[in-house]
């Protein structure tokens, strides 16, 4: 099926009492449906490639103060994945060609305009507690002492959502977004969901 309209009513404060009128566009086949969950679970955890986002520190917070609502339009903070051999996890399959940002990282380089965080110090963080950044203009990490490398992908870097892959487009959404829409969202993966109330914003439950 095509574009839907529903109605969602939220009648507890304080979000409510509250009616509003929704606009959901599936997206892909089947009328967008999520595809049934597996009987039985599998691990499907891929070892990721050296280069491609490892994990997503945080929301960049002026963006987050500046625009509340608007997780979409924010920058995300990201640490690139490192060949690690503690890491295991299976092979990825012949296509799995994943973005790479290596070529990135010289536009958050230490010493430039802007504080950095460690890469080993975030890989590191639950065992040392360090979860500090460094001034702007050091070019060593104050916490480990070591000098950061582009080959070990040696510092994080800010991309915007738009940038993300769209695996972590969905993450951040789930973080980030409104629950009406992860709600929906996982029973129509990447649809869109729009409140046709002028000026209205999607119901938070």
């Amino acid at each position: 099926p095509g574009p839907a309209t529903w109605h969602h009513y939220n009648g507890l404060p304080p979000g409510g009492p509250r009616m509003v009128t929704l606009l959901i566009t599936p997206k892909g086949p089947n009328g967008g449906v999520a595809k049934p969950a597996p009987k039985k679970q599998q691990d499907h955890f891929i070892k990721p490639m050296p280069g491609e986002i490892d994990d997503i520190v945080q929301a960049h917070p002026d963006d987050k103060k500046e625009r509340p609502d608007e997780w979409d339009t924010w920058r995300f903070e990201a640490v690139l994945a490192i060949d690690d051999p503690d890491v295991q996890g299976a092979p990825p399959p012949p296509d799995y060609k994943p973005p790479l940002f290596t070529d990135r990282l010289a536009e958050f380089a230490p010493g430039g305009g802007a504080a950095w965080r460690c890469r080993n110090c975030y890989a590191n963080r639950f065992s040392t507690m360090c979860f500090g950044m460094n001034e702007a203009s050091s070019t060593v990490c104050e916490h480990c002492n070591q000098t950061p490398t582009t080959e070990a992908q040696g510092w994080s870097i800010w991309l915007t959502y738009d940038e993300l892959p769209g695996g972590w487009k969905r993450t951040m959404t789930n973080r980030h977004g409104p629950k009406a829409l992860v709600v929906l969202q996982s029973k129509w993966p990447g649809s869109s969901v729009k409140c046709l109330d002028n000026g209205s914003k999607l119901p938070s439950v």
